[in-house]
């Protein structure tokens, strides 16, 4: 309180070098105008609508004034006497207006009898505790939240809750914890969230407001109590489980993490993104025991026990991911350290034909940061011609030799989502889009100088995923307005709505006709527009695949309907397709590679990035036209989609820029 009277002084005491004495003069002058009127018509019986606005103009101006006035002056105390006076008719004027349906005059009554008993020269009067004044209060917050003026809507859900009032008290907490969200200040919302799940320990929205707020600020000591809160309440919520399992992934507490991903493994088994972190989070909970061990001179066997739990699940993704480098050597790792020979032999030789250096008995374990599978360009990758030289298989001329340009693109963020294997068993895999995604991925971080952690890569991804890295993309963006390049590069299965002619990114979890879960492509593009980036390239080569009659995708091949291909963005967003039409986007079986993808890879090798978006566009219509007919006696067309107003542009645009 004391603090209050002081900010309160200086506050009065402030008078901004603008406002000239003969301006406030003026203004009480107009304000008592404003109040003789609404008095006039009050003593006559009840106001009308003239009278109400004289009342709340007087309002407004008697609440400035006494703000920029000295508290003892004439003045100031002419007007907080005027105020008291107002603050109840304000109501009055509310109520006034909600018989006549008024809502915007409502509204501003409501709004203005709660500014004013904020006022800090009202504070002696003691006017938020009546029934009016929380009913008022709330009246204003919920208005305000559900017009989404949330900056706005702050203060009038902070004076509910100050009234006392229990009415509404929950949904209070969670309207000005939405409120602190939705404006950013993170770090507010998951207080608010907190304080609201002591309370109101069942509410479910106020947990999960809680724990992406702390997700966006990275206050993971305030998100594992409200995780251990809504898990208690839904123990099976995957959503929840993904976010506490790379809590701990980040918190280094990697079993705690296996204990998350276990969960998530059981509910979705053939799920090979979670099989991955259980295996990972078992090797590295394994290798700092490993660690404490050997430190202490203390025996491994719970090391050992470790290594032992995380082998098989490592195995799994390594049989589904055979190119991953990274998981490959966390198995022979966990094989040597368990003293398997036989499968310690088995996976070095995989790692011999990735041409990586094979793990020996002696190898001592370090902690996986990455957590997704990696083909990262081995240390010892061979040159395409000592490759054939020793007779070894070539597997693609696009995935060695990928030149490093050196440079360095800080301003460029991209995203990858490579879906390959779809949980509904009706739906077939997607050949190579993993590879596509991986190899991608590399050419992005050696060729267009891309840092690796600003490289998103998604493999398999569910609705959920989908739809975050999205998010996520736009927050990112938001923390650099007008400053970074986006690139976004599809690889899996897409599905027409034919009657009502839109297009969707097929999740690797939902059916291919539940479109309310799949990614409208127009809704991405307009996403896309609508994102703070400088510019947004898209590459698809995607699957839109003709159907049979009960909707279920039949083939394995990379179809785009002509109604997909005449999708256009309209703000900065280029995207570039696999085909056009109603052309399979089919895969090159021989570079095992989609045939798209393949020429875009070329293209970048050959050229090292260095060329123009009217160049690329030549070059993938020609090569992928040609190539795909030559080998398999298919039409495949690529597809180039530009707002007019970027099209004289692209003729000396490059990726590099």
């Amino acid at each position: 309180m004391i603090r209050n009277i002081i900010i309160c002084l200086l506050t009065l005491y402030i008078i901004p070098g603008n406002v000239s004495y003969a301006e406030t003069s003026q203004s009480i002058v107009f304000a008592r105008e404003q109040m003789d009127f609404f008095r006039e018509q009050a003593s006559k019986g009840s106001p009308e609508v003239a009278g109400y606005q004289a009342l709340y103009k007087a309002a407004l101006t008697y609440s400035d004034i006494v703000e920029k006035s000295d508290f003892n002056s004439p003045d100031f105390k002419e007007c907080r006497q005027a105020l008291i006076e107002i603050f109840p008719r304000l109501a009055d004027g509310a109520y006034f207006y909600a018989a006549r349906n008024d809502q915007e005059k409502v509204l501003d009554f409501a709004c203005a009898y709660v500014d004013v008993s904020l006022l800090k020269c009202m504070e002696s009067q003691h006017i938020q505790h009546s029934k009016q004044y929380s009913t008022l209060s709330n009246l204003a917050a919920t208005n305000l939240y559900n017009r989404r003026q949330y900056d706005r809507s702050i203060k009038y859900f902070s004076a509910y809750l100050e009234s006392g009032d229990p009415t509404a008290q929950e949904n209070a907490f969670e309207g000005l914890a939405r409120c602190y969200f939705e404006s950013k200040q993170y770090g507010y919302a998951a207080n608010i969230c907190l304080q609201g799940s002591q309370r109101y320990p069942d509410n479910m929205n106020i947990l999960l407001i809680g724990i992406e707020s702390c997700g966006h600020n990275g206050n993971d000591a305030e998100m594992e109590p409200m995780l251990q809160k809504a898990l208690s309440l839904q123990p099976n919520h995957k959503g929840l489980l993904e976010y506490q399992g790379k809590m701990y992934e980040r918190m280094n507490r990697y079993e705690d993490a296996a204990r998350s991903y276990s969960v998530l493994t059981s509910l979705q088994p053939s799920n090979l993104d979670y099989i991955c972190h259980l295996g990972f989070n078992y090797y590295n909970a394994a290798t700092l025991a490993f660690t404490r061990a050997k430190d202490n001179g203390s025996s491994s066997t719970y090391a050992s026990g470790l290594f032992t739990k995380a082998a098989p699940h490592l195995r799994t993704v390594l049989d589904n991911s055979p190119y991953a480098a990274n998981v490959a050597r966390a198995l022979a790792l966990c094989y040597s350290l368990t003293n398997d020979a036989v499968r310690l032999k088995e996976v070095n030789n995989a790692l011999s034909s990735m041409h990586y250096a094979p793990v020996d008995l002696s190898a001592l374990p370090t902690l996986v940061q990455n957590y997704n599978p990696s083909p990262d360009p081995a240390p010892m990758a061979l040159s395409a011609t000592s490759a054939i030289a020793k007779g070894e298989e070539l597997l693609s001329d696009v995935d060695i030799d990928i030149p490093s340009t050196g440079l360095n693109r800080p301003d460029t963020y991209v995203i990858i989502i490579a879906n390959e294997n779809y949980k509904n068993t009706e739906v077939q895999k997607v050949p190579f889009a993993h590879r596509d995604g991986k190899i991608f991925k590399e050419y992005c971080h050696n060729v267009l100088g891309v840092s690796k952690e600003k490289v998103k890569l998604l493999l398999d991804a569910t609705s959920s995923e989908m739809r975050s890295i999205f998010r996520d993309l736009k927050t990112r963006t938001d923390m650099d307005p007008d400053k970074l390049n986006l690139i976004v590069y599809y690889a899996g299965h897409g599905n027409p709505d034919i009657p009502n002619n839109k297009s969707y990114l097929v999740p690797t979890d939902v059916r291919a006709n539940n479109f309310q879960e799949c990614l409208a492509l127009d809704n991405l593009y307009s996403q896309l527009d609508e994102m703070r980036a400088k510019s947004v390239t898209v590459f698809l080569d995607a699957c839109f695949s003709g159907a049979s009659r009960s909707g279920q995708m039949m083939m394995s091949g990379r179809y785009v309907r002509k109604s997909q291909a005449d999708i256009k963005p309209a703000g900065k967003t280029i995207v570039f397709s696999a085909s056009s039409g109603e052309e399979a986007a089919n895969a090159y079986n021989e570079q095992k590679h989609g045939y798209f993808t393949y020429f875009l890879l070329k293209a970048l090798k050959e050229t090292q990035g260095n060329i123009t978006y009217a160049e690329l566009k030549e070059r993938l219509e020609r090569d992928v036209k040609l190539r795909a007919f030559d080998v398999e006696a298919k039409i495949q067309t690529p597809s180039f989609q530009c707002p007019d107003a970027l099209i004289p542009t692209i003729g000396d645009r490059r990726l590099i820029d």
